[in-house]
């Protein structure tokens, strides 16, 4: 037997291993950036997402606090012809609109906001208001008011409320805090 030598060009095992590992190096590279791109876009919604959710929360209680009354002494907490009361920075009390006493609080236990318009000296029925996939970590009520014995009012009553809030919407965010804030002065002004 005879083996004759062509010298056809053909491709070594080194230069196969080499484009291997270059090729598999590209697709690795890829598949991360890809990876990256959708953690990022996951973050976004999420985080666009809380943000809706809460910037229609704090719309909703800028509508009532607005139209806030002066109390007649018909609520338990706060005084007569004073608007807002605030008997902890976690907890807002005033008179609607239509009359109700309605109390404004942040619950630390279940993480929530929640409301109760059925104030009465013995009931508070309160309902949370935050979306379940949204943890408040903190919520803060600042109040300017005249005090009880102001006679004329000199000050505008204002209420500014703080929100600290994440999401468990999206793995990728972590403990990542949103903090959101709005000032909103009531219609309600007497002299």
């Amino acid at each position: 037997m005879r083996f004759s030598s062509n010298n056809k060009a053909g491709y070594t095992l080194v230069e196969l291993v080499v484009a291997a590992t270059l090729l598999s190096t590209v697709v690795v590279s890829a598949l991360s950036l890809y990876n990256l791109f959708l953690q990022g876009q996951s973050y976004v919604l999420a985080a666009r997402s809380m943000q809706e959710s809460l910037r229609y929360m704090l719309e909703a209680w800028a509508r009532e606090i607005r139209s806030a009354q002066a109390n007649d002494g018909t609520c338990p907490a706060g005084g007569t012809n004073k608007i807002f009361n605030l008997p902890s920075s976690s907890r807002l009390y005033f008179r609607n609109k239509n009359g109700k006493c309605v109390q404004y609080r942040y619950n630390s236990a279940n993480k929530r906001v929640e409301v109760s318009k059925t104030i009465s000296s013995s009931i508070e029925d309160f309902l949370s208001i935050t979306p379940q996939d949204i943890i408040i970590d903190d919520v803060r009520f600042f109040v300017r008011d005249n005090p009880v014995t102001a006679t004329p009012n000199t000050l505008q009553p204002r209420v500014t409320v703080t929100i600290k809030a994440h999401t468990t919407k999206s793995k990728f965010i972590d403990s990542k805090s949103f903090v959101f804030q709005t000032t909103v002065s009531t219609r309600h002004y007497q002299q």
